[in-house]
Protein backbone atom coordinates (compact mmCIF):
# COMPACT_ATOMS: atom_id res chain seq x y z
CA UNK A 1 0.00 0.00 0.00
CA UNK A 2 2.87 2.35 0.74
CA UNK A 3 4.36 1.48 -2.52
CA UNK A 4 1.30 2.34 -4.55
CA UNK A 5 1.14 5.83 -2.47
CA UNK A 6 4.49 6.67 -3.45
CA UNK A 7 3.39 6.35 -7.04
CA UNK A 8 0.73 8.24 -6.52
CA UNK A 9 2.42 11.03 -4.80
CA UNK A 10 5.03 10.99 -7.33
CA UNK A 11 2.12 11.33 -10.63
CA UNK A 12 0.79 14.24 -8.38
CA UNK A 13 3.95 16.12 -8.56
CA UNK A 14 3.70 16.47 -12.39
CA UNK A 15 0.54 18.93 -11.65
CA UNK A 16 0.02 21.57 -12.39
CA UNK A 17 2.48 21.69 -15.49
CA UNK A 18 4.90 24.63 -15.35
CA UNK A 19 4.70 26.59 -18.16
CA UNK A 20 6.72 29.34 -17.74
CA UNK A 21 8.34 30.96 -20.33
CA UNK A 22 11.83 31.46 -18.22
CA UNK A 23 11.54 27.35 -18.35
CA UNK A 24 11.39 27.10 -22.26
CA UNK A 25 13.87 29.46 -22.93
CA UNK A 26 16.31 27.16 -21.10
CA UNK A 27 15.11 24.33 -22.73
CA UNK A 28 16.53 25.95 -26.04
CA UNK A 29 19.88 24.96 -25.43
CA UNK A 30 19.86 21.37 -24.37
CA UNK A 31 17.11 20.37 -26.67
CA UNK A 32 19.31 22.27 -29.58
CA UNK A 33 22.57 20.36 -28.55
CA UNK A 34 20.51 16.57 -28.57
CA UNK A 35 19.36 17.35 -32.14
CA UNK A 36 22.96 18.55 -33.00
CA UNK A 37 24.38 15.27 -31.48
CA UNK A 38 21.78 13.31 -33.30
CA UNK A 39 22.40 15.00 -36.58
CA UNK A 40 26.68 14.87 -35.74
CA UNK A 41 26.41 10.74 -35.32
CA UNK A 42 23.66 10.11 -38.46
CA UNK A 43 25.97 12.20 -40.51
CA UNK A 44 29.30 9.99 -39.75
CA UNK A 45 27.13 6.64 -39.37
CA UNK A 46 25.82 7.82 -43.12
CA UNK A 47 29.28 8.11 -44.62
CA UNK A 48 30.49 5.03 -42.89
CA UNK A 49 27.42 2.65 -43.54
CA UNK A 50 27.38 3.81 -47.44
CA UNK A 51 30.93 2.93 -47.53
CA UNK A 52 30.71 -0.29 -45.65
CA UNK A 53 27.53 -0.97 -47.66
CA UNK A 54 28.77 -0.40 -50.62
CA UNK A 55 31.79 -2.40 -50.05
CA UNK A 56 29.57 -5.46 -48.92
CA UNK A 57 27.17 -5.01 -51.84
CA UNK A 58 29.41 -4.72 -54.71
CA UNK A 59 31.19 -7.98 -53.76
CA UNK A 60 34.94 -6.32 -52.90
CA UNK A 61 37.28 -8.56 -50.85
CA UNK A 62 36.32 -9.12 -47.24
CA UNK A 63 32.80 -7.70 -47.19
CA UNK A 64 31.42 -10.82 -45.53
CA UNK A 65 33.79 -10.19 -42.52
CA UNK A 66 32.79 -6.27 -43.20
CA UNK A 67 28.97 -7.72 -42.25
CA UNK A 68 29.71 -9.88 -39.65
CA UNK A 69 31.32 -6.58 -38.11
CA UNK A 70 28.55 -4.71 -38.49
CA UNK A 71 26.01 -7.61 -37.08
CA UNK A 72 28.44 -7.89 -34.41
CA UNK A 73 28.01 -3.92 -33.69
CA UNK A 74 24.60 -3.54 -34.29
CA UNK A 75 23.74 -6.08 -31.68
CA UNK A 76 24.76 -3.94 -28.73
CA UNK A 77 22.28 -1.38 -27.72
CA UNK A 78 22.85 2.12 -28.03
CA UNK A 79 22.41 2.79 -24.37
CA UNK A 80 25.28 0.13 -23.47
CA UNK A 81 27.65 2.08 -26.30
CA UNK A 82 26.70 5.46 -24.34
CA UNK A 83 27.52 4.26 -21.00
CA UNK A 84 30.80 2.50 -22.71
CA UNK A 85 31.30 5.64 -24.40
CA UNK A 86 31.20 8.10 -20.92
CA UNK A 87 33.47 5.59 -19.36
CA UNK A 88 35.39 6.11 -22.49
CA UNK A 89 35.41 9.62 -23.21
CA UNK A 90 33.84 11.27 -20.49
CA UNK A 91 30.31 12.91 -19.62
CA UNK A 92 29.05 15.13 -22.48
CA UNK A 93 27.91 15.42 -26.11
CA UNK A 94 30.99 14.03 -27.68
CA UNK A 95 30.33 10.67 -25.36
CA UNK A 96 26.80 10.82 -27.04
CA UNK A 97 27.69 11.73 -30.25
CA UNK A 98 30.47 8.64 -30.50
CA UNK A 99 27.73 6.59 -29.10
CA UNK A 100 25.13 6.91 -31.75
CA UNK A 101 27.80 7.19 -34.88
CA UNK A 102 28.79 3.64 -33.85
CA UNK A 103 25.40 1.98 -33.11
CA UNK A 104 24.32 3.60 -36.15
CA UNK A 105 27.28 3.43 -38.42
CA UNK A 106 26.83 -0.10 -37.82
CA UNK A 107 22.92 0.10 -38.57
CA UNK A 108 23.16 1.98 -41.64
CA UNK A 109 25.94 -0.29 -43.09
CA UNK A 110 23.82 -3.52 -42.52
CA UNK A 111 20.87 -2.33 -43.99
CA UNK A 112 22.51 -0.64 -47.05
CA UNK A 113 24.67 -3.89 -47.99
CA UNK A 114 21.35 -5.87 -47.70
CA UNK A 115 19.42 -3.11 -49.98
CA UNK A 116 22.45 -3.62 -52.20
CA UNK A 117 22.84 -7.18 -52.25
CA UNK A 118 18.66 -7.14 -53.30
CA UNK A 119 19.12 -5.17 -55.81
CA UNK A 120 18.16 -6.32 -59.39
CA UNK A 121 20.63 -8.13 -60.59
CA UNK A 122 20.02 -7.29 -64.62
CA UNK A 123 21.59 -3.88 -64.86
CA UNK A 124 23.91 -4.83 -62.40
CA UNK A 125 24.58 -7.91 -64.83
CA UNK A 126 24.57 -5.62 -67.93
CA UNK A 127 27.01 -3.56 -66.40
CA UNK A 128 29.87 -5.83 -66.00
CA UNK A 129 29.05 -6.76 -69.61
CA UNK A 130 30.48 -3.58 -70.37
CA UNK A 131 33.78 -5.04 -68.33
CA UNK A 132 33.13 -1.84 -65.80
CA UNK A 133 34.64 -2.75 -62.43
CA UNK A 134 33.12 -3.61 -59.29
CA UNK A 135 33.00 -0.08 -58.29
CA UNK A 136 31.68 1.43 -61.04
CA UNK A 137 29.03 -1.25 -60.62
CA UNK A 138 27.94 -0.33 -57.28
CA UNK A 139 28.83 3.03 -58.12
CA UNK A 140 26.40 3.57 -61.77
CA UNK A 141 24.38 0.51 -60.82
CA UNK A 142 23.24 -0.36 -57.21
CA UNK A 143 23.52 3.03 -56.01
CA UNK A 144 20.95 4.28 -58.78
CA UNK A 145 18.58 1.60 -57.86
CA UNK A 146 18.03 1.68 -54.36
CA UNK A 147 18.33 5.42 -53.70
CA UNK A 148 14.83 5.69 -52.63
CA UNK A 149 15.61 3.38 -50.53
CA UNK A 150 18.68 4.84 -49.15
CA UNK A 151 16.93 8.25 -48.43
CA UNK A 152 13.85 6.99 -46.41
CA UNK A 153 15.74 4.48 -44.58
CA UNK A 154 18.56 7.21 -43.48
CA UNK A 155 15.61 10.18 -42.85
CA UNK A 156 14.05 7.26 -40.68
CA UNK A 157 17.89 6.67 -38.79
CA UNK A 158 17.79 10.34 -38.25
CA UNK A 159 14.42 10.14 -36.17
CA UNK A 160 15.83 7.03 -34.62
CA UNK A 161 19.00 8.56 -33.52
CA UNK A 162 17.16 12.20 -32.19
CA UNK A 163 15.11 9.81 -30.08
CA UNK A 164 18.29 7.77 -28.58
CA UNK A 165 19.75 10.76 -28.41
CA UNK A 166 17.61 11.63 -25.17
CA UNK A 167 18.28 8.12 -23.83
CA UNK A 168 21.52 8.66 -24.04
CA UNK A 169 21.84 11.98 -22.56
CA UNK A 170 20.39 10.23 -19.38
CA UNK A 171 23.34 8.06 -18.75
CA UNK A 172 25.35 11.93 -18.88
CA UNK A 173 26.50 10.84 -22.98
CA UNK A 174 24.71 14.21 -24.23
CA UNK A 175 23.86 17.85 -24.05
CA UNK A 176 20.82 17.14 -21.23
CA UNK A 177 23.11 15.16 -18.77
CA UNK A 178 24.07 17.55 -16.30
CA UNK A 179 20.36 17.94 -16.54
CA UNK A 180 19.08 14.63 -15.80
CA UNK A 181 21.90 12.29 -14.43
CA UNK A 182 22.56 14.45 -11.20
CA UNK A 183 18.91 14.78 -10.06
CA UNK A 184 18.11 11.76 -11.37
CA UNK A 185 20.72 10.04 -8.96
CA UNK A 186 19.96 12.11 -5.93
CA UNK A 187 16.90 10.47 -6.42
CA UNK A 188 17.41 7.76 -6.58
CA UNK A 189 19.86 7.19 -4.13
CA UNK A 190 17.64 9.36 -1.52
CA UNK A 191 14.41 6.86 -2.32
CA UNK A 192 17.09 3.36 -1.81
CA UNK A 193 18.07 5.16 1.79
CA UNK A 194 14.45 5.66 2.75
Amino acid sequence: MDTLFRIFHLIALFFPPYWSLHYFNALLVPIGQTIEMAAGGIFFAVIVGMFTGIWVGSGLPGGRWIYRLLSAFRSIPDLTLAIFCVVVVGIGPAAGMLALAIFYSAAIGKIFADLFLSADRNPVNALRATGATRLSVALFGLLPLRMQDILSYGFYEFESAVRASVIVGAVGGGASAPNWSAPSMRWIIAARRR
